[in-house]
């Protein structure tokens, strides 16, 4: 009696997100489908002081529709860049420039500078380190990237006797309460304000108002927490987790 040996299965290939490229495109191609579904029609504008267009109320009115054709779709594209080619410009240039200085060192220099010279002074610490990436978060220099700097907050953290949620908090909280606000972000800000046809980065000083105001209610709430846990860090929301320094 021969037994016949079971085939090993295959594999199934797990399925990742596309491209970013593709997701735009597909955007583009549904878009185009949907001027042949949607009707069509337009607003009347009027210049106000600012030099802005703005739309005026109830003037809105149904027009002929002109579904985009299969090479206006492509040529859509160049039309885009064209259009926005000012803030392409600026936030290219800027992305680069801060590309250059990371690439360079100067911003982890300047983080690890200030955590060695706030070392030993907790409070301290927590607030420049805070307050350091808040700035770094307002000018779009560090956003997805703060993620590699949470370790050592939780170091820090640690080093404090402190539980883990306050070195994320450092670092993370800190960087998005800038970010939030975005007082000089070219992707954020600025690509807002070209669509509004506001001058770029105007409104500086309520900003700078608003993110003083975020920033200062985040640093205190960590200290709060993390005085709380200072004196018994049985408070600590992980309590007897591992994560907990002690």
């Amino acid at each position: 009696m021969t037994v016949q040996a079971s085939k090993p299965k295959k594999e199934k290939k797990k399925r990742g997100l596309p491209d970013a490229y593709v997701i735009l495109f597909g955007i583009l191609i549904l878009a185009a489908l949907l001027t042949y579904i949607i009707p069509a029609g337009s607003f009347e504008r009027e210049t106000v002081e600012s030099g802005a267009s703005v739309i005026i109320p109830n003037s809105y009115e149904a027009i002929e529709q002109t579904p985009v054709s299969p090479i206006g779709v492509f040529t859509a594209i160049q039309e885009g860049m064209i259009g926005g080619a000012g803030l392409i410009f600026l936030v290219l240039i800027i992305g680069g420039t801060f590309a250059v200085i990371e690439s360079t060192g100067a911003i982890n220099t300047v983080i690890l500078k200030t955590i060695d010279k706030t070392r030993n002074k907790e409070w301290l610490l927590i607030v420049m380190v805070a307050l350091l990436f808040s700035v770094f978060g307002g000018l779009g220099i560090i956003v997805n990237a703060v993620i590699a700097f949470i370790p050592i907050g939780i170091i820090l953290a640690r080093a404090m006797k402190m539980d883990a949620i306050v070195g994320v908090s450092i670092i993370y909280l800190g960087a998005y309460s800038g970010f939030a606000v975005g007082f000089l972000d070219p992707s954020t800000t600025g690509f807002a304000q070209t669509i509004a046809e506001l001058p770029l980065f105007s409104g500086l000083g309520y900003r700078l108002l608003i993110y003083a105001t975020v920033v200062t209610a985040t640093i205190l709430y960590i200290l709060w927490y993390a005085n709380r846990i200072k004196k018994d860090p049985q408070k600590s929301i992980l309590k007897d987790n591992p994560f907990l320094a002690g």
